[in-house]
Protein backbone atom coordinates (compact mmCIF):
# COMPACT_ATOMS: atom_id res chain seq x y z
CA UNK A 1 0.00 0.00 0.00
CA UNK A 2 1.72 3.32 -0.74
CA UNK A 3 1.07 6.92 -0.24
CA UNK A 4 -1.39 8.73 -1.88
CA UNK A 5 0.49 11.11 -4.69
CA UNK A 6 -0.04 14.68 -3.82
CA UNK A 7 -0.89 15.81 -7.59
CA UNK A 8 -3.52 12.42 -8.44
CA UNK A 9 -5.16 13.44 -5.02
CA UNK A 10 -5.66 16.77 -6.59
CA UNK A 11 -6.63 15.96 -9.72
CA UNK A 12 -9.69 13.17 -8.35
CA UNK A 13 -10.24 15.95 -5.35
CA UNK A 14 -10.94 18.25 -8.12
CA UNK A 15 -12.76 16.40 -10.64
CA UNK A 16 -14.91 15.54 -7.46
CA UNK A 17 -16.29 18.94 -6.90
CA UNK A 18 -16.77 19.46 -10.95
CA UNK A 19 -13.94 21.29 -11.75
CA UNK A 20 -12.02 20.58 -14.91
CA UNK A 21 -7.69 20.34 -15.09
CA UNK A 22 -6.06 21.60 -17.56
CA UNK A 23 -2.00 20.05 -18.01
CA UNK A 24 0.67 22.45 -19.59
CA UNK A 25 4.27 21.00 -20.20
CA UNK A 26 7.26 24.10 -21.40
CA UNK A 27 4.44 26.33 -22.47
CA UNK A 28 2.14 23.40 -24.59
CA UNK A 29 -1.33 23.06 -23.29
CA UNK A 30 -1.42 19.11 -23.06
CA UNK A 31 -4.83 18.29 -21.46
CA UNK A 32 -7.39 21.23 -22.15
CA UNK A 33 -10.35 21.39 -19.36
CA UNK A 34 -10.15 17.55 -19.09
CA UNK A 35 -12.90 15.72 -16.32
CA UNK A 36 -11.19 12.24 -16.94
CA UNK A 37 -9.43 11.13 -14.32
CA UNK A 38 -7.92 8.01 -16.64
CA UNK A 39 -7.08 10.81 -19.02
CA UNK A 40 -4.91 12.49 -16.84
CA UNK A 41 -3.11 9.60 -15.85
CA UNK A 42 -2.03 8.80 -19.60
CA UNK A 43 -0.80 12.50 -19.66
CA UNK A 44 0.90 12.32 -16.49
CA UNK A 45 3.12 9.12 -17.26
CA UNK A 46 4.29 10.33 -19.97
CA UNK A 47 5.76 14.20 -18.75
CA UNK A 48 8.42 14.66 -16.03
CA UNK A 49 7.69 18.51 -14.91
CA UNK A 50 4.20 20.11 -15.59
CA UNK A 51 1.55 22.55 -14.38
CA UNK A 52 -2.01 21.31 -13.09
CA UNK A 53 -4.09 24.11 -13.46
CA UNK A 54 -7.60 24.05 -11.86
CA UNK A 55 -10.92 25.55 -13.52
CA UNK A 56 -14.50 25.65 -11.78
CA UNK A 57 -17.32 25.26 -13.94
CA UNK A 58 -17.38 28.51 -16.05
CA UNK A 59 -13.24 28.25 -16.52
CA UNK A 60 -12.07 30.23 -13.99
CA UNK A 61 -8.95 29.63 -12.80
CA UNK A 62 -8.92 28.58 -8.99
CA UNK A 63 -5.21 27.37 -8.74
CA UNK A 64 -1.89 25.97 -9.74
CA UNK A 65 -0.23 23.10 -8.92
CA UNK A 66 3.69 22.59 -10.70
CA UNK A 67 4.51 18.75 -10.57
CA UNK A 68 8.00 17.04 -10.74
CA UNK A 69 7.59 12.91 -11.51
CA UNK A 70 10.74 11.91 -10.17
CA UNK A 71 10.85 7.88 -11.42
CA UNK A 72 14.11 6.97 -9.97
CA UNK A 73 13.08 7.66 -5.85
CA UNK A 74 10.16 7.37 -3.51
CA UNK A 75 7.85 8.71 -3.77
CA UNK A 76 8.21 9.02 -7.23
CA UNK A 77 6.73 12.83 -7.39
CA UNK A 78 6.83 16.16 -5.91
CA UNK A 79 3.87 18.97 -5.76
CA UNK A 80 6.95 21.69 -5.70
CA UNK A 81 4.79 24.75 -5.60
CA UNK A 82 0.98 25.88 -5.69
CA UNK A 83 -0.63 28.99 -5.75
CA UNK A 84 -1.50 30.37 -2.35
CA UNK A 85 -3.07 32.38 -1.05
CA UNK A 86 -5.85 30.43 -3.10
CA UNK A 87 -9.15 28.99 -1.49
CA UNK A 88 -9.69 25.97 -3.47
CA UNK A 89 -6.14 25.44 -2.90
CA UNK A 90 -6.18 25.44 0.73
CA UNK A 91 -8.93 23.54 0.92
CA UNK A 92 -7.34 20.87 -1.15
CA UNK A 93 -4.04 20.84 0.57
CA UNK A 94 -6.54 20.63 4.17
CA UNK A 95 -7.88 17.61 2.49
CA UNK A 96 -4.54 15.96 1.23
CA UNK A 97 -3.36 16.21 4.80
CA UNK A 98 -6.44 14.30 6.09
CA UNK A 99 -5.79 11.66 3.60
CA UNK A 100 -2.59 11.37 4.57
CA UNK A 101 -3.26 11.19 8.31
CA UNK A 102 -5.65 8.72 7.92
CA UNK A 103 -3.22 6.60 5.67
CA UNK A 104 -0.61 6.76 8.22
CA UNK A 105 -2.78 5.36 10.92
CA UNK A 106 -4.69 3.11 9.12
CA UNK A 107 -1.26 1.50 7.67
CA UNK A 108 0.57 1.27 10.89
CA UNK A 109 -2.61 -0.62 12.90
CA UNK A 110 -2.84 -3.33 9.97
Amino acid sequence: MSKPKAHHHLVLWAIARSYSITVMSEGEVLLSKCRHYETFLDTDESLEEYAIIVHNQSGEVLGTAFVVNDFSFQPEEYVTDYTWPSPMMERWRNDYKRALYSFRYNYQHI
